[in-house]
């Protein structure tokens, strides 16, 4: 009962479209950790290798010449699953070193569409109204990538019509 959350209309995502991603409300589990074990499966098809640690400053890295995704091991599960989203992105486009602002934004909204489906989407906004955080806590997902969710779905919509986080969500 997966929603499929790789868009086929999304050609950088195309090949991976036979996987679902886990959705909310759905037994075995907790949906945060069926979501990394769904993205790490993910990485492996694709040839790479996630691992997590402890780092200093960053939550996460990609090294493409290593075909390697670092994750902070301190990182809490929800926080894990937007940064490894993120950062599977990066390996699918095999970016390498820092990226513009430019592109980690458009990252974002690649690993917002990956976690997220319209229909989760909208059932979400249609019991917790267009708040960003209220919707990342029922979707179990960090505020950041709601935030991206909605960019990328209403690019028109002002942002006062959707209050955005603050860091008390997730």
């Amino acid at each position: 009962m997966a929603a499929t959350c790789l868009s086929t209309r999304t050609p950088e995502l195309k090949r991976f479209a036979r996987f679902s991603c886990p959705t909310p409300g759905v037994e075995m589990g907790t949906v945060t950790d069926r979501r990394i074990e769904w993205m790490e499966s993910v990485a492996h098809v694709a040839g790479v290798t996630v691992e997590y640690t402890p780092t200093s400053s960053l939550d996460g890295f990609y090294e493409h010449a290593q075909r390697r995704i670092t994750i902070n091991s301190r990182l809490s599960t929800v926080q894990t699953v937007g940064v490894l989203a993120h950062e599977l992105i990066h390996a699918l486009h095999a970016h390498d070193g820092p990226q513009t602002e430019a592109i980690e934004a458009r990252v974002d909204k690649l690993a917002a569409r990956l976690l997220i489906s319209p229909a989760e989407y909208a059932q979400a906004e249609r019991l917790c109204g267009p708040h960003a955080g209220a919707i990342a806590r029922e979707l179990e997902l960090p505020c950041w990538v709601v935030q991206a969710w909605q960019e990328q779905a209403y690019p028109m919509r002002d942002a006062s019509s959707a209050s955005r986080c603050n860091d008390e969500c997730w």
